[in-house]
């Protein structure tokens, strides 16, 4: 039930590394003690029994999908035209940008 609301805008958000590490360690938590399992069992293991993604890929996936989204709507979208100003110096900006080159996207990645 938590993960959804930590995720909520987690589009527009910007992350530091350190807030991601630690929501990723508060759900490694809960996973052990939902499945009743000690530190010694792998996580590995108890992500696969749960079947959660980690923060750090919801929330590369939620940035990604709603870059490409905005970039396919009409040039007439308020969305759109503040993307399209292309501001470098934005932290938000900057970040999309980090998270591309993590995860080896290109600029043109139709």
């Amino acid at each position: 039930m938590a993960v959804p609301h930590c995720l909520y805008g987690a589009e527009l958000i910007r992350f530091t590394e350190k807030n991601i590490q630690e929501l990723d360690k508060v759900q490694d938590m809960v996973d052990r003690w939902a499945l009743g399992a000690n530190r010694c069992i792998g996580l590995e293991a108890v992500r696969g029994d749960t079947g959660w993604s980690t923060f750090r890929e919801s929330i590369a996936k939620g940035k990604m999908s709603y870059i490409k989204k905005i970039e396919g709507m009409d040039d007439e979208r308020w969305a759109k035209k503040v993307l399209s100003e292309k501001r470098p110096e934005s932290s938000w900006r900057r970040e999309i940008n980090r998270w591309k080159k993590k995860e080896n996207i290109e600029e043109d990645w139709d």
